[in-house]
């Protein structure tokens, strides 16, 4: 099995969980997709890969707030 806190194991977990929450986000499970990225970001130790699950992590902010700020008038933003 793989383990967090074994380092061989640690890329191939990132690369799990980034695979899990870009499938929560299709599928608009918008709280899991969060937990996914930050355990992704959380243990890696490539800023590269770092910087991938926190852009990701946006695009789940994006995708949640944007409908709700559409609905709000411009001016008053």
């Amino acid at each position: 099995y793989l383990q967090d806190n074994r380092e061989r194991d640690q890329y191939c977990l990132v690369a799990d969980y980034n695979v899990l929450g870009n499938s929560s986000l299709n599928l608009k499970n918008y709280d899991a997709a969060i937990v996914y990225y930050d355990r992704a970001a959380g243990l890696t130790k490539s800023e590269g890969f770092k910087s991938i699950a926190l852009n990701n992590k946006a695009v789940v902010y994006r995708e949640y707030y944007e409908p709700i700020l559409a609905t709000i008038p411009t001016n008053s933003r």
